[in-house]
C-alpha cells in the first residue's frame, strides 16, 4: 500500500504533473484518496500544479473519463439528454486484464494487430498499473458522423459494439480459436492452471465448432434424481437425496455423463476456448479509468504508456516509480512542443489527438455495427422454441402489473441481496433487471440497490450505482441473464437451486411459480380444514 511520503515524492515531479494534466484535458477527473475513498465528483485538473495540491491532501491516484465534455463541472446536475448534449466525444479504451500476465500480453498484441488490420495507424497502449493493459484509439480517429448520426452521440453503444466485434475478430471458429489455443498451450497458463484449478476452470469455455455458440459451463458428470413412482426428474447433485415435488416419494439419485452437445444447432463437435476477459464495465457513462502516469494503490506501480511494439518485452517492474522518474528525467529541459513530440515518438503519450487522422477508424466502426446486426439476426434465427416460450413466461408478470415481494425471490437473488465480495458490478445489472421485471418501481429499485450495496464486503461507489440506474432506465425492460449463463450465478457462487429452480430457465420465472405453488398449498389447507 502506498504512503503519503511515497505519493508526494512521486507527484512532486514537474513532468509527472504536466503529463497527468495534459491527459486530463476536457475530461472529468476522479481523485482517489489514500483512505480508499473517492473525492466528490465531478472534478478537473486545470493546471499541472493541481496534481501536487491534490497529493498534499492525500490523493493516491487520478482517474479520467473516456468521454470528452464541454465543461465537466456541469455534470453534477446533468441527466439523460443533458449529458449527451455536454459530451463532445469519446475515446475507445479497451481494458485487458486477464489473470495471467503473459497471456494478457498475447491478447493485447492480438487486439493491436486487429486495429492495424482495420487501417488504424494511431493506436495507444499503456500498462494499467497492476496486471493489465489499456488500448486506446482517440475520438479524432473516428468519422464525425456514421449512419446519419453524430458519432459523439454513439456512447456507450458504439464502443461496446466495437469491443464485441474485436473479441470475435481475434478469436473465432473461422480461425480455429487460434488465440485460445496459443494461450492454453502456453507454459504461463499451464502453470496458472496447476496452481489455481478452480480459477482456470472459469476461464475455459466450450464452444461449438459448427455455429460458434458458447456452451454453458457444466461438469463432466451430473447428478439427476428420478422418482420411481411418477417418473419426475430433477437436476442438482448437491444433496444426498430429494423428495419428489409431485408425489412426495424419495427420488433415486443417478450419476450420468454430461453430453457435449451444442444447445443451439445440436452439433457434437465441441472445442475449448478462452474467455478473454476484456472488461465491458469500463464502457459506461461517466466511468473512469486510471490516468496515464497515475500510481496504482495496491501495486505502487505507475500506469505507464508504452509503444504498442514493446508490449511483448514489457515487464511490470518497468513501471516502478523509480524507473518512470528515470525515464522522464531524460526529457528534462525540453520546451512543450519539442517535449510532447519526443514523448509521442517514444510511445510515452496515451491517446494523442494531434497525431490522429480523421476517419481512419471508419472501417472499424462500420464493421462493428454490421457484426452486431448479423449477430442479432443469427441469434433470432437459432433461438430454440423452448426459449421463446420462456421469454413469454418472463414478460407475463410485467404485462399484468404484478409485483412480487422478496419472500418469493429465487435462492440466488436472496443470497445476492445479503451482500457479496465478488461480482458486485454484474449484480447491479442482474438485480436492476430482475426487480424491474418483478413489478418494482424505479424508485423502489434504486432504494433497494443502495441498501444492498451497504451489505457488500467492499461497497461500490454510490455514483457508480446511480450512473448504472440512469443508463438502465433508458432501455426497454429486459430479463436478467438466464440461469445457465456463463459468468453469472454459478460462477459467482450464488446458485443454490431448489425444486422450483429445476423447472425454470431464468430467475424472473421463479416468483410467479412460487406464488402459484403457494396458492395451491393454501387452497389444499382450506379444503382440509372444511372437511
Amino acid at each position: 500500500m502506498l504512503t503519503i511520503a511515497q505519493t508526494l515524492n512521486y507527484y512532486k515531479n514537474p513532468l509527472v504533473q504536466k503529463l497527468i494534466s495534459w491527459h486530463s484535458r476536457g475530461r472529468e477527473v476522479g481523485i482517489r484518496l489514500l483512505s480508499g475513498q473517492f473525492a466528490s465528483r465531478p472534478n478537473t485538473i486545470e493546471y499541472p500544479s493541481d496534481v501536487l495540491e491534490f497529493a498534499k491532501v492525500r490523493a493516491s491516484s487520478f482517474h479520467i473519463s473516456e468521454e470528452h465534455w464541454q465543461d465537466p463541472w456541469l455534470l453534477s446536475s446533468a441527466k439523460g439528454k443533458e449529458l449527451e448534449d455536454l459530451r463532445t466525444g469519446w475515446d475507445l479504451v479497451l481494458d485487458l486484464d486477464f489473470p495471467v500476465f503473459e497471456s494478457t500480453k498475447l491478447i493485447t498484441i492480438a487486439v493491436i494487430n486487429a486495429l492495424k488490420a482495420h487501417g488504424i495507424k494511431h493506436i495507444s497502449c499503456k500498462f494499467s498499473g497492476n496486471k493489465g493493459f489499456h488500448i486506446g484509439v482517440p475520438f479524432e480517429s473516428f468519422p464525425k458522423e456514421i449512419l446519419g448520426e453524430e458519432t459523439r452521440r454513439l456512447f456507450p453503444d458504439g464502443p461496446k459494439k466495437i469491443m464485441s466485434y474485436i473479441v470475435n475478430y481475434i478469436d473465432n471458429k473461422e480461425n480455429g480459436y487460434a488465440l485460445s489455443k496459443k494461450i492454453l498451450e502456453s507454459d504461463a497458463f499451464r502453470d496458472f492452471k496447476d496452481k489455481n484449478p478452480d480459477k482456470a476452470k472459469l476461464l475455459i469455455q466450450k464452444a461449438c465448432a459448427n455455429c460458434g455458440n458458447i456452451l454453458p459451463n457444466a461438469p463432466d458428470k451430473k447428478i439427476i434424481y428420478k422418482c420411481p413412482n411418477c417418473g419426475t426428474e430433477l437436476e442438482d447433485g448437491s444433496q444426498p437425496y430429494k423428495i419428489c415435488p409431485n408425489c412426495s416419494r424419495i427420488m433415486k439419485r443417478i450419476e450420468i455423463e454430461t453430453e457435449n452437445k451444442c444447445n443451439v444447432c445440436g452439433s457434437t463437435s465441441i472445442q475449448e476456448k478462452i474467455n478473454l476477459a476484456i472488461d465491458e464495465i469500463l464502457i459506461a457513462p461517466r466511468h473512469l479509468y486510471r490516468a496515464p502516469y497515475s500510481l496504482h494503490e495496491k501495486s505502487g506501480l505507475a500506469s505507464l504508456p508504452i509503444s504498442p511494439e514493446n508490449v511483448a518485452r514489457f515487464e511490470r517492474e518497468n513501471a516502478s516509480r523509480e524507473e518512470v522518474l528515470a525515464i522522464l528525467d531524460k526529457f528534462n529541459g525540453l520546451q512543450d512542443d519539442e517535449l510532447f513530440n519526443a514523448l509521442d515518438s517514444a510511445g510515452l503519450l496515451f491517446l494523442n489527438p494531434d497525431k490522429a487522422e480523421q476517419g481512419e477508424a471508419s472501417t472499424l466502426l462500420i464493421e462493428a455495427f454490421d457484426f452486431d446486426k448479423k449477430r442479432e439476426m443469427l441469434k433470432e434465427a437459432t433461438t430454440p422454441n423452448n426459449f421463446q416460450k420462456e421469454k413469454r413466461d418472463i414478460v407475463y408478470d410485467a404485462a399484468n402489473n404484478q409485483r412480487f415481494e422478496e419472500e418469493s425471490f429465487p435462492p440466488c437473488i436472496k443470497l445476492a441481496l445479503k451482500g457479496v465480495s465478488d461480482g458486485r458490478k454484474r449484480l447491479v445489472f442482474i438485480l436492476f433487471n430482475f426487480l424491474r421485471s418483478s413489478g418494482w418501481t424505479l424508485d423502489e429499485i434504486s432504494a433497494r440497490l443502495y441498501e444492498w450495496n451497504k451489505n457488500n464486503e467492499e461497497p461500490l461507489r454510490d455514483a457508480y450505482i446511480k450512473s448504472q440506474i440512469e443508463y438502465q432506465k433508458k432501455g426497454k425492460p429486459i430479463p436478467p441473464p438466464n440461469c445457465d449463463a456463463s459468468g453469472y450465478y454459478k460462477d459467482m457462487g450464488i446458485c443454490h437451486p431448489d425444486a422450483i429452480c429445476q423447472t425454470i430457465k431464468n430467475p424472473v420465472s421463479y416468483p410467479r411459480r412460487y406464488v402459484k405453488r403457494f396458492m395451491k398449498k393454501t387452497k389444499k389447507t382450506k379444503k382440509s380444514k372444511k372437511s
